[in-house]
């Protein structure tokens, strides 16, 4: 519950408020279009690469924005000078039925060919509309407006699939640090089972520290086991945002990014205005105002 005597927000100028003018998916602001490549780690880009290449969400994000494209480059052609042209011609041989009668037999032993007619016609048409309503400028605003949010969604699906790809990347690098960890545990674990035993025979120690020794390595190889499972379900889980048929291709170590982190100058609307959900939704705002 809000105090009666709680201090008020101050109002920001309206000044200070700068929406983005047009759609900021270049790679010198922050964060870059390609962030993942600050990570300096070749086989991710291919992977990411592969990815918005191969990737059904991505084919259909483009097959929208090349609709989008096309229908705003049509309310272009449709606001412009429209110029056409016809032509026709038309060849008529006469029967010997008609109003020539024997002048239009077909003889050739006579030299008798009858008449041949041949007429053409040839055309030019042309129209302009003059928008003086602004209906036609509105129509193009509305199919830009469209087309840019179409581009804006294009840009929100690679940042997600590349976001997916590197989270699911460096889980596998993970896993590959954790089995390496938990097969020095297991052999460690194997030399402690061995040494218990050793002394259990000869009678140094009573069997109830062999069998906690036993217990122990049965637990990592269960941990061990999970693991493995863990790793192959990560494999599929990339195959799968890759749109790949085939096997994933080999994913060899790499040690984890040193990257230090950074921030823009300031946070401000703008920074908040250039998320690509953010402009595909304004940009259908706007296009639906000018339609």
């Amino acid at each position: 519950m809000l105090r009666k005597d709680a201090p008020q927000a101050a109002e920001v100028e309206q000044a200070k408020i700068q929406l983005a003018q047009a759609l900021a998916f270049n790679k010198t602001d922050w964060p870059q279009a390609e962030w993942w490549r600050g990570y300096n780690d070749e086989q991710l880009n291919r992977l990411i690469g592969l990815a918005v290449q191969n990737s059904p969400g991505m084919a259909v994000a483009r097959a929208r924005v090349a609709v989008a494209e096309g229908k705003a480059g049509l309310a272009r052609a449709e606001g412009g000078p429209l110029i056409g042209g016809m032509a026709n011609i038309n060849r008529q041989h006469l029967s010997d039925a008609g109003f020539l009668g024997v002048f239009a037999e077909n003889i050739p032993a006579l030299g008798l060919t009858g008449p041949w007619y041949t007429s053409g016609t040839m055309g030019f048409l042309g129209s302009y509309t003059f928008d003086i309503w602004g209906l036609d400028r509105a129509k193009v605003d509305a199919a830009i407006g469209a087309a840019n949010a179409a581009l804006a969604e294009e840009a929100q699906a690679r940042l997600m699939l590349a976001a997916a790809v590197t989270r699911v990347y460096y889980d596998i690098q993970t896993l590959y640090a954790l089995l390496d960890l938990q097969k020095e545990a297991l052999s460690i674990a194997g030399d402690m089972v061995a040494a218990h035993a050793a002394r259990q025979s000869r009678g140094l120690e009573p069997r109830t520290l062999l069998e906690l020794a036993l217990a122990q390595q049965a637990e990592l190889e269960k941990q061990l086991a999970a693991s493995e499972a863990g790793l192959g379900i990560a494999r599929e889980v990339l195959r799968s945002l890759m749109g790949l048929e085939q096997p994933l291709p080999e994913i060899s170590r790499a040690a984890l990014p040193d990257v230090p982190a950074s921030l823009p100058p300031s946070l401000g609307y703008e920074l908040l205005a250039r998320r690509a959900d953010l402009q595909a939704a304004r940009w259908y705002i706007q296009a639906s105002l000018r339609g």
